[in-house]
């Protein structure tokens, strides 16, 4: 199945993250059309780290959970064509694994990632603060996907964009998948976040978003295991906007106030000619 094969109403996160085998540490995936006609960074991530996990062996006391995936978008993504990838094993150890993944399109590199997993163990549990849930009746719903729900939250006094998002298939137990779809809920807020620095104060007298981005490379760091089927907070901050680039840092809560999951993306942002 081909990307243009399917239209995005028809496609569901199963098919996203449904990638085929082709052969050893070799897979390949496809998506939907986008409105913006480029492929989305999100689904490159999260069929990145299912390509990943697929090469990572469950035996043992407990499996190994992805803990953090870093990556780095090199060229645009082209839709109707599939995409490629290569599972580089880098270390199998008894607490973690190592994978280097490389997503190709048409025999292009397209963007590269790192994805390390880690057997959990007993620890303390800590963490600096709980966001509770608002109301989702108070909310204003925005789909840019017919599979994201996501209701946005008003802006707040120290400029964080937030806003509650689930996908509305309802999926299995297996924690890769709800890791991969985080992946491909991480890369949505990070550029509206950085529009919080006001272009209309960077380019007086002009359109509100008077701009090309595009995402650069993008970390998140998986806390704790989650549903992405159930609803989570989502709360970004733009934090630096110099040379062209800004940077967007993010957290993700769950419904019980639980930091599940910690996200940075570098943003390209380029005056429209």
């Amino acid at each position: 199945m081909h990307a243009d094969s399917m239209s995005a109403k028809h496609f569901s996160l199963k098919d996203i993250l449904g990638l085929r085998a082709i052969e050893r540490d070799e897979f390949e995936g496809c998506g939907p059309s986008y409105p913006w006609g480029g492929l989305y960074g999100g689904q490159i991530l999260a069929q990145s780290l299912i390509a990943a996990a697929k090469t990572v062996e469950g035996a043992g006391e407990a499996p190994f959970l992805p803990h953090s995936l870093h990556a780095y978008f090199i060229r645009s993504g082209r839709m109707g064509a599939a995409v490629r990838y290569h599972v580089t094993r880098l270390r199998d150890g008894r607490s973690f694994a190592t994978r280097r993944i490389q997503a190709i399109q048409s025999d292009e590199l397209i963007a590269e990632a790192m994805c390390s997993f880690h057997r959990p163990e007993p620890s303390l549990d800590l963490q600096r603060e709980s966001r509770p849930m608002p109301p989702q009746s108070r909310l204003e719903r925005h789909r840019w996907s017919p599979i994201v729900d996501r209701l946005y939250l008003p802006e707040t006094s120290d400029d964080a964009h937030a806003a509650l998002m689930r996908f509305d298939e309802k999926l299995d137990d297996a924690p890769e998948l709800h890791f991969a779809g985080l992946a491909f809920l991480s890369d949505d807020l990070p550029t509206e976040a950085l529009g919080l620095f006001r272009p209309e104060h960077l380019i007086p007298g002009r359109d509100p978003w008077p701009f090309f981005s595009a995402s650069l490379d993008h970390a998140i760091h998986f806390h704790a295991p989650l549903r992405v089927d159930e609803y989570h907070l989502h709360v970004f901050r733009a934090t630096r906007f110099n040379g062209a680039r800004g940077l967007s840092r993010g957290e993700v809560f769950s419904a019980e106030g639980i930091h599940v999951a910690s996200v940075v993306q570098e943003i390209l942002l380029r005056e429209k000619r």
